[in-house]
Order: C-alpha cells, then structure tokens, then sequence
C-alpha cells in the first residue's frame, strides 16, 4: 500500500526505495512527479485508461 511505501519502503533489485511524501496536518501529501518517479522505479506500468470517464467533453 502506499503507507507502506511511505514509511517501510519496498525492496527492488536489492535497493531499498520509499515514496516520498510530505506531512501537512497529519496527512500525507504525496506530489505526482515523485510518484510517478516512484513508479517507474519499481518498474510498474499504468495500463491506458478508454473509458473516458475523466474527459470533461465525453459523451455519455
């Protein structure tokens, strides 16, 4: 989980990484290029979204 990232990291190829995030508040803030970042380190691919679910203009 992403808690888990955060605060234990996760183990690749023998390196131990963590994804960064900030504390505001009490809650983790955690900023989309260090995610992203995070996620190619550890070699996760995101598959293409076509529902267009997310697209202000699509037709329903």
């Amino acid at each position: 989980t992403l808690y888990r990232w955060i605060e234990k990291g996760l183990t690749v190829e023998g390196k131990l990484l963590y994804l960064t995030a900030v504390t505001i508040g009490g809650q983790y803030r955690i900023e989309e290029p260090g995610l992203n970042r995070f996620l190619d380190a550890i070699g996760y691919e995101l598959e293409p979204d076509d529902s267009g679910e997310d697209e202000p203009n699509s037709e329903p």
